[in-house]
């Protein structure tokens, strides 16, 4: 039964989400929260919709607070990086959680673009580099062939995207 109710929860919570609800939202991810303390979804989206409501300070604590019971989460170091980009703490804050994110997932190909860009924010246009090159290593590495046509096309021009930052990096190194 309660898996039940937190897919329903869920599923109302995402419907007032794309509804611009945001405030409304929170109540069911407490919700889910209540009976399911980890679930990684249900974080994020609470972090995620006190961000859109411009409690960022509260939505940064609230990851800290969940971080400390749960310190291997990578998606949850990652949304901490974004938040404290977002929230003017600068790219060396964000760098510290993304680079926490890699030293729990060293192949997390999203950690490694974050960070790549981070450093290109920041000016450290060789390590960008590094950094854009491991995400397309990494991205080369996957086996898209079994997806939809439509997923495989996005995932390629994701691709080309993290070949152009590699080369914008690179031209700016040469500046």
């Amino acid at each position: 039964m309660k898996d039940n109710s937190i897919a329903i929860w869920q599923s109302i919570a995402d419907e007032m989400i794309n509804n611009d609800l945001e405030e409304e939202a929170l109540y069911y991810f407490n919700k889910i929260l209540e009976i399911d303390p980890v679930n990684h979804e249900a974080v994020e989206n609470k972090a995620y919709a006190l961000h859109i409501l411009g409690k960022g300070e509260e939505a940064i604590e609230y990851v800290d607070q969940y971080l400390e019971h749960n310190p291997f989460d990578v998606h949850v170091w990652i949304l901490k990086g974004d938040l404290l980009s977002d929230h003017y703490y600068g790219e060396e804050a964000a760098l510290e959680c993304y680079n926490q994110a890699l030293a729990i997932d060293a192949k997390n190909q999203e950690a490694w673009v974050k960070k790549a860009y981070a450093l290109k924010e920041k000016g450290s246009y060789a390590e960008a580099a590094d950094c854009f090159m491991t995400a397309i290593e990494l991205f080369q590495e996957k086996d898209i062939s079994e997806y939809p046509i439509e997923y495989q096309e996005c995932f390629q021009g994701y691709s080309c995207e993290l070949c152009e930052e590699f080369n914008s990096c690179l031209e700016l190194m040469d500046d």
